[in-house]
């Protein structure tokens, strides 16, 4: 049985700083549902790029809200080029008056 992890490294550190100011947004905004299929089912934050890839704050905050299905599909079926374009559509597809990364 693998013990529980007792460290927070970096990255884990940022990201959970970055999650508040996320979940802010999307709660100002009243974005609740999936940005692409509109389920309300488990929902979660889908990054603009891998997060190994992932270098500043700015890329850290850039995120759309999936549903599981949905992240899956970005994550796992999508080349990393194709994911980014899908997340980019979306973000764009946003109305101008409330998007701004965090």
């Amino acid at each position: 049985m693998p013990y529980p992890k007792r460290y927070i490294g970096r990255k884990g550190k940022a990201w959970i700083k970055a999650r508040r100011k996320t979940g802010k947004f999307f709660y100002e905004n009243q974005i609740e549902r999936c940005e692409n299929c509109y389920s309300t089912f488990g929902t979660g934050n889908a990054h603009r790029f891998k997060r190994i890839d992932i270098k500043t704050e700015e890329e850290l905050l850039t995120t759309v809200l999936l549903c599981t299905a949905c992240h899956f599909k970005a994550d796992n079926e999508m080349s990393r080029e194709e994911m980014k374009e899908f997340l980019d559509s979306i973000i764009a597809g946003r109305d101008e008056r409330y998007w701004q990364p965090c």
